[in-house]
């Protein structure tokens, strides 16, 4: 073997070693991506339904009724 087929096969070698390092860093970087948008969906999900079930407690609350009963109060702190 001469020089230059020895530094090309090096170079080869260097070049596919590269390539594998990067792509095993790129699947962990995806695989650490993926669970972290798995999460984010669990608790957009999980805040979803908090949502859903405080808007319907506030259907269903009587503003007018209790806001009357809370205006009746006396607030000592109020003067006229």
């Amino acid at each position: 073997m001469n020089s230059l087929e020895i530094t090309l096969s090096l170079v080869v070698s260097i070049g596919l070693f590269l390539g594998w390092v990067f792509r095993n860093k790129n699947r962990k970087i995806r695989s650490i991506y993926a669970e972290k948008i798995t999460a984010l969906n669990a608790q957009l999900e999980t805040n979803k339904k908090q949502l859903r079930k405080r808007s319907t407690a506030l259907d269903r609350y009587d503003f007018l009724k209790y806001n009357l009963l809370e205006a009746l109060v006396v607030q000592s702190e109020i003067r006229l």
